[in-house]
This record gives C-alpha cells, sequence and structure tokens, in this order.
C-alpha cells in the first residue's frame, strides 16, 4: 500500500481547545484522527516532528500562514 503524503496544520486557540496548540494531521486534503494538544507551539512542533519520523517521511518542512488562511492557524508542515 502507498503512503499518502502527510500534512500537519498546527493551530492555536481553537474552538474545541481554548488556549492551546493543537496539530491535526492530513493525508493531502482528507483529515485524520491523529491529533496532538500541547500548551505551546514548540511542543505541538516536536511531536510533529517525531510523528514525521516514525512514518519514515522525513523532516518536514514549514509552511507559514497564509494571509487567507483561518486566523486560527498558525503553520502547516509538509
Amino acid at each position: 500500500m502507498q503512503q499518502k503524503l502527510s500534512i500537519w496544520t498546527i493551530y492555536e486557540n481553537t474552538k474545541d481547545f481554548p488556549g492551546k496548540f493543537v496539530a491535526r494531521r492530513f493525508e493531502l486534503d482528507q483529515p485524520t484522527r491523529d491529533h496532538f494538544v500541547g500548551a505551546s507551539a514548540e511542543a505541538v512542533r516536536d511531536w510533529v516532528q517525531e510523528e514525521a519520523a516514525k512514518m519514515g517521511q522525513g523532516v518536514p518542512y514549514r509552511l507559514p500562514r497564509q494571509p487567507e488562511d483561518d486566523t486560527v492557524i498558525l503553520e502547516s508542515w509538509v
């Protein structure tokens, strides 16, 4: 089975986790159940790095938030 491209989006202060940072993993444009909630952006970034390594995807590349993105989006990692 071929592995799909994972994209992790990091959010700040979402409605379901107010005051927290959340990473959610997508396979291309499809959401997965994989997520991590942390008190800091750094803790969530560390989780993303660890998950990418576990999945054999190497070191992900950071994509900064774009002006048209929802304001709760901090960044994405591919």
